[in-house]
C-alpha cells in the first residue's frame, strides 16, 4: 500500500489496473481502497481489477469500499462469437449485456473489452485464423504459423465491435494495437511491437479513424455512458438502442447483413422532432413525432446524436 500511494504521488497517476484480484484476501482490497481514499481525499482515482470468473464472482470485489470496477470477461465471451465469428446473434449479445447491467448495477464502472494480453487478438478470430481447426492451443498456433489479416472484411467486424464497446456503460478498455486492428494468436504472439506512421496500412488507418470518432463522440455525449438505454431491435443481424441523459440523446444502430437495410424506429419519449447526425458518416436523419426512417449500409454501424457535441466530461 505504501508503494501504491508513493507512485500515485510521484507520477500523478489516475488509476491502477490490478491483477489476479481473486487470489488476494478480500479484506486487503477494502483496506487498499481506504488507504488511497484517505491519502488522496480530493482525487478521483479509478481502480479496475482482473478476475476470470462468473459475473457474481467478479461482482464480489466491486463496490463503494472495494474496486470501482472489473473487466467484464463474461460479456467478452459473447462479444467474440457475436462480432468476430458471427456465431451468435445480436439477440444473444443483448441478453449478455442485460445480465451484466443487472448483476453489476450502475453504482460501479465496469470495463468491457475486445481483448487483452491473455487473449488472442480480436481480428485473428474475425479473419478466420482462430480458432485453428487442428490445434486448439492458441499459443502453439502463434509459434507455428504467421497470423496476418488476409480479408479486409475482418476490419469491418472490428469496427462494429468498437461501436458497441464505446456506446455502452462503463469504462471501455482498448488493448494497444486493437485501435489499428493488429493481429496475433495467443501470448506472446498477441504482444507484437506497436506500429505507427508509414507502417500502418490504409485499412488499419481507417480502423483508427473509426475508433477516434467514437472516442470523441463518447466524450461529448453523456447519453452514451450515463444515459438510460432502451432496446429498439435485437435480432440475429440487426441491433439498435436509444440512450438519453437529460437533453442529450443518441441512437446506436448495427447492420450485420450483406445488404442495405431500411430501419423504422419510434424514438418517443426520448425525442419528438429533431435532426440526428451520425458521427461516423455525418449523415443526417430527421425524427418527426419521434419517428425516424433511414437506411444503413451492409456491415456498418451508426451513432446518431442530437448535436455535434455538448459540454460534458469524458466517460
Amino acid at each position: 500500500m505504501e508503494d501504491a500511494t508513493y507512485w500515485i504521488d510521484a507520477l500523478n497517476l489516475d488509476g491502477y489496473r490490478l491483477d489476479a484480484v481473486k487470489h488476494i484476501r478480500p479484506d486487503f482490497w477494502w483496506r487498499f481502497r481506504t488507504r488511497i481514499r484517505d491519502t488522496f481525499p480530493d482525487k478521483n482515482f479509478y481502480l479496475v481489477g482482473e478476475t476470470f470468473q462468473s459475473r457474481q464472482g467478479i461482482a464480489d470485489f466491486i463496490g463503494p469500499n472495494m474496486l470501482d470496477g472489473q473487466f467484464d470477461f463474461p460479456l467478452y465471451d459473447v462479444i467474440i462469437p457475436c462480432f468476430a465469428l458471427a456465431q451468435l446473434g445480436f439477440d444473444e449479445l443483448e441478453s449478455a449485456l442485460r445480465e451484466s447491467e443487472e448483476v453489476y448495477g450502475r453504482s460501479v464502472r465496469m470495463s468491457a473489452l475486445l481483448g487483452n494480453h491473455d487473449k488472442s487478438r480480436f481480428i485473428a478470430f474475425a479473419d478466420g485464423d482462430l480458432p485453428d481447426p487442428i490445434d486448439s492451443d492458441d499459443e502453439e498456433v502463434g509459434w507455428a504459423r504467421t497470423i496476418r489479416v488476409d480479408n479486409a472484411a475482418a476490419y469491418k467486424k472490428l469496427k462494429l465491435a468498437m461501436t458497441f464497446l464505446l456506446t455502452i456503460d462503463g469504462v471501455p478498455m482498448i488493448y494497444y494495437g486493437d485501435e489499428i486492428g493488429m493481429s496475433g494468436a495467443g501470448d506472446p504472439d498477441n504482444r507484437r511491437m506497436m506500429r505507427f506512421g508509414q507502417d500502418v496500412t490504409m485499412e488499419e488507418a481507417s480502423v483508427k479513424a473509426h475508433f477516434a470518432k467514437l472516442a470523441k463522440t463518447r466524450a461529448a455525449h453523456p447519453s452514451l455512458y450515463l444515459g438510460s438505454r432502451r432496446v429498439l431491435a435485437a435480432s440475429e443481424d440487426h441491433y439498435a438502442y436509444v440512450r438519453k441523459h437529460e437533453d442529450d440523446v443518441s441512437l446506436v444502430v448495427f447492420n450485420r447483413t450483406d445488404e442495405i437495410q431500411r430501419y423504422v424506429f419510434e424514438l418517443t419519449p426520448e425525442v419528438g422532432d429533431v435532426v440526428l447526425t451520425d458521427t461516423l458518416s455525418d449523415a443526417e436523419i430527421t425524427a418527426r413525432n419521434g419517428r425516424v426512417v433511414f437506411e444503413l449500409a451492409p456491415m456498418e454501424s451508426a451513432v446518431y446524436v442530437t448535436s455535434k457535441g455538448v459540454n460534458a466530461h469524458s466517460g
